[in-house]
C-alpha cells in the first residue's frame, strides 16, 4: 500500500520547493481544488477535484492507494484548518507525508507587518448552517477569522455593529499570494464596508482601537474627591 502525500500549497505556486515539485511531477492520481489542479498540466496524471462530498474523495483515494502513488493538494499549511486535518480522520497516520506550508493566517499577519503570537484564530469555513455569537470577541484585541463566500466581511461587519463592537479595525485581505489580483484594505468604520465588494478567497483581521490611557488612579480610598472617579 502506498502511502499519501499532502501538499500545503502555501500562497501561490512559487511557494513549493522543488521536492514537492518532484513528487507532484512522479504521482499518479493529483487530488485538489480545481484551483490548484489547474496549476499542473501533467496530462498522464489523473485528477480529482475536491468538492463538496469529501467522503466520496475519501473512498476514491482509499480505492487507489493501494496501485497508485497519491498526491493531495491543501491550501496553506494542511493542518491548519485544511483538508490534512480531514485525512488524518480516515487514514492511519503511518500512510501520510504531510508536507507543510506557510499558512494562510501567518501570510496575512506577515502582510501587514503584525505579530500574531497572541491573536485569536477563527474559522467560518464549512459554517453555514452554525450560528456565530459576535459577544465572544469582545475581550479579545487582536482576530483573524477564516471567511467562506456566504460568511465573509460583510457579515462580520454586520454581526459586529449589531452587538455594538466599535472597538475594532478591520483589514480584508483579498486573493492573498496573487500578485496581479491581492488587495489589503483597512476600515476604521465598520459601516463603510456595507457598500464594498469583496474578492474570495479573503481574510479578515479585527485589531482593537489603541485607546487613550486614563489619567484616573484604578486605586480607590475613603472620601475620595468626586473629580477622581470616571464616570
Amino acid at each position: 500500500m502506498n502511502q499519501i502525500d499532502i501538499i500545503g500549497i502555501g500562497q501561490s505556486k512559487e511557494d513549493l520547493t522543488s521536492k514537492h515539485l518532484a513528487l507532484i511531477k512522479e504521482c499518479d492520481v493529483l487530488v485538489g481544488g480545481n484551483r490548484y489542479l489547474t496549476m499542473f498540466d501533467y496530462p498522464d496524471i489523473q485528477k480529482i477535484p475536491i468538492k463538496s462530498n469529501i467522503n466520496s474523495i475519501i473512498e476514491a483515494i482509499k480505492e487507489k492507494m493501494n496501485r497508485h502513488k497519491i498526491v493531495v493538494l491543501a491550501s496553506g499549511d494542511p493542518l491548519f484548518y485544511g483538508i490534512g486535518s480531514t485525512l488524518t480522520q480516515h487514514f492511519d497516520k503511518k500512510y501520510l507525508n504531510i508536507h507543510s506550508n506557510i499558512s494562510s493566517i501567518s501570510a496575512a499577519f506577515a502582510a501587514i507587518k503584525e505579530p500574531w503570537n497572541d491573536a485569536k484564530i477563527i474559522s467560518l469555513h464549512g459554517k453555514q448552517k452554525e450560528s456565530f455569537t459576535f459577544s465572544r470577541l469582545a475581550r479579545e484585541n487582536k482576530i483573524a477569522i477564516l471567511t467562506n463566500p456566504k460568511r465573509g466581511p460583510h457579515y462580520i461587519a454586520a454581526g459586529l455593529i449589531k452587538e455594538k463592537m466599535y472597538d475594532f479595525k478591520l483589514c480584508v485581505l483579498e486573493k492573498l499570494g496573487n500578485k496581479n489580483e491581492e488587495k489589503i484594505r483597512w476600515f476604521e468604520n465598520l459601516d463603510l464596508i456595507d457598500k464594498q465588494t469583496f474578492c474570495d478567497p479573503n481574510i479578515v483581521i479585527l485589531l482593537e482601537h489603541m485607546k487613550e490611557k486614563s489619567s484616573f488612579s484604578h486605586e480607590t480610598h475613603i472620601e475620595m474627591e468626586d473629580c477622581l472617579f470616571q464616570h
